[in-house]
């Protein structure tokens, strides 16, 4: 699936322009090592604010087009 989207992805970056893709995801092991796994660079963390949820941490990654 995250083949799918990276041709998307690519074929945007053709059309607009850009070389970073950047995203956010939950800190966990299995779910970081499969953005490593597929040349995903961890560059920060940050906590999540929200009225109607208990704050977490969102781990911060990009990769390079």
């Amino acid at each position: 699936m995250l083949e799918l989207a990276w041709s998307v992805v690519e074929e945007m970056q053709y059309m607009g322009g850009g070389m970073v893709v950047f995203l956010e995801a939950n800190n966990d092991r299995k779910l970081l090592k499969y953005y490593n796994d597929n040349r995903f660079s961890q560059f920060d963390t940050r906590q999540t604010t929200s009225k109607e949820q208990e704050s977490h941490e969102l781990v911060q990654l990009l990769r390079l087009l």
